[in-house]
């Protein structure tokens, strides 16, 4: 349980990270523990920085995703979006020294800060993570299948690509997923924490078993970190309101919102079981296939080692 100390002293607060890939029911989890006593949640504060260094090379960000940024810029420019008057702040504010600070600054009259990210956002930049005050590593994984199913389906739709399904090459200019350079960032990353122990015990969630059994998954997270649990965060505010309470950069938040990455996990009210069964890689497009058998290997190791719903 939180001490004293946790509950009193900004350096004394917990930083519970979530790492995660795209497409993984990251953001509705978010959304839960927003809801959570005392909590101050971060959103994806290192993935904007990753993006920024994106933005600044165009050979690096698509056009149409550009754009579509550009877009969210014009909003927070003026003033005109839901969001405005949040705790969110302009992303150029962002760099991961300025992040690494805020979060090693902690948050007053907080008891600990949940701070849900991508990893591919700091694999290359470790040493950008808080020092000297109490950090857990937490993992939220998926099946390959799924994953990269959904990235393709999200790539697809967001591209506006009107052709063939079967013709589509979601490794086409795709910042995500890269032909010539697959990487396992989540995988890439536990290894980092158990080699450097940075958490001798770090968390791991299946993202389908979250999402299938959140009664049992839920309280084991709650209890491996030491939060007090209650049943009432089994469901939550159907508004996306609770975003004007996160810390993060305005026009990520924005820009994900307006092209379909978090507005369903946004407007839910609680997990939504899927119980589909997992996609026979017979039925994975070639473009996707490619990746299955590198994912595979992290993805099975960190299973093994999953809270399980038992």
């Amino acid at each position: 349980m939180f001490s004293r100390r946790m509950n009193g002293s900004n350096q004394g607060q917990t930083r519970i990270f979530l790492w995660c890939s795209p497409r993984s029911y990251s953001t509705a989890l978010e959304k839960c523990m927003s809801f959570v006593d005392g909590v101050q949640v971060w959103h994806e504060p290192y993935m904007v920085c990753r993006q920024l260094e994106l933005l600044s090379d165009p050979t690096l960000m698509p056009p149409h995703l550009l754009e579509k940024f550009e877009e969210a810029q014009n909003e927070v420019d003026t003033g005109k979006h839901e969001f405005h008057g949040a705790k969110l702040e302009p992303i150029d504010s962002f760099s991961q020294s300025w992040v690494r600070g805020r979060l090693e600054a902690g948050e007053r009259d907080k008891k600990f800060i949940f701070i849900k990210d991508m990893a591919a956002g700091i694999i290359d930049n470790i040493e950008k993570l808080p020092k000297g005050v109490p950090c857990r590593h937490t993992f939220l994984i998926r099946h390959p299948h799924g994953y990269l199913s959904s990235i393709r389906n999200y790539v697809m739709n967001i591209y506006g690509y009107r052709g063939d399904p079967a013709l589509f090459d979601v490794t086409d200019n795709n910042p995500i997923l890269q032909k010539n350079n697959p990487r396992d960032a989540v995988h890439s990353l536990y290894r980092e924490v158990l080699t450097n122990n940075m958490d001798k015990n770090p968390i791991i969630i299946d993202a389908d078993e979250l999402i299938n059994h959140p009664d049992k998954i839920l309280p084991k997270y709650f209890e491996a970190l030491g939060i007090p649990y209650d049943s009432k965060y089994l469901k939550w505010e159907a508004d996306d309101q609770i975003v004007r309470k996160w810390k993060g950069a305005m026009e990520h938040v924005l820009w994900q919102k307006r092209n379909g990455v978090t507005s369903e996990a946004l407007a839910s009210t609680e997990f939504v079981p899927n119980n589909r069964e997992v996609i026979p890689r017979s039925k994975l497009t070639p473009d996707i296939d490619q990746f299955v058998s590198f994912l595979m290997t992290g993805y099975k190791e960190m299973y093994a080692k999953r809270i399980k719903p038992e």
